[in-house]
């Protein structure tokens, strides 16, 4: 992620913690545009706290995602929270009381996706649930891994073993 890019969106985030009047107002500004940079910071801050053992960038990638407001797409969002979920554990941090805390300042309707996520059994909330797993190469990230490709190839080698039961020249 670019470093300007970095640097607008922690303005924004700290914008958005000063300043509760204009909470409302930051959120409605959101963009298509802005959103994706929400969520990219969001990827950012879950791989970056873990490099650097740094918390905070825990509480800033929810919080990215709180202005974020689920604005492009909540799976979006709700893979990225999976992403800080993890990043927060690893961290030996509790998710659930950063996830919490931002509750009390986020929108309603990502409220509503964090009180979700929180009561989430920890299966679901395990990052192959979500397509991801953590690598280090030599410094740590999050993979995307495909969640059906295992279950795919089997069910059509099933499916075309039936087909040919009753069509021979498959």
């Amino acid at each position: 992620m670019d470093e300007s890019l970095i640097r607008d969106v922690e303005n924004t985030i700290q914008e958005y913690e000063n300043s509760a009047a204009r909470r409302d107002q930051l959120v409605k500004a959101v963009t298509k545009e802005h959103s994706f940079n929400l969520v990219l910071y969001a990827d950012y801050a879950a791989t970056y706290a873990v490099r650097l053992g740094d918390p905070e960038l825990i509480r800033r990638g929810v919080l990215s995602l709180a202005i974020e407001n689920n604005t492009f797409d909540y799976r979006d969002t709700i893979t990225r929270l999976a992403l800080l979920n993890h990043s927060a554990s690893k961290l030996g941090i509790d998710p659930d009381k950063i996830f919490q805390e931002a509750m009390s300042v986020a929108p309603q309707k990502f409220a509503r996706s964090l009180e979700r996520f929180i009561e989430r059994s920890p299966e679901d909330r395990a990052l192959s649930k979500f397509g991801f797993r953590e690598e280090y190469t030599p410094l740590f990230t999050y993979v995307r891994v495909s969640l059906y490709s295992h279950r795919s190839s089997g069910l059509r080698s099933h499916i075309r073993r039936k087909l040919r039961k009753l069509v021979p020249f498959l």
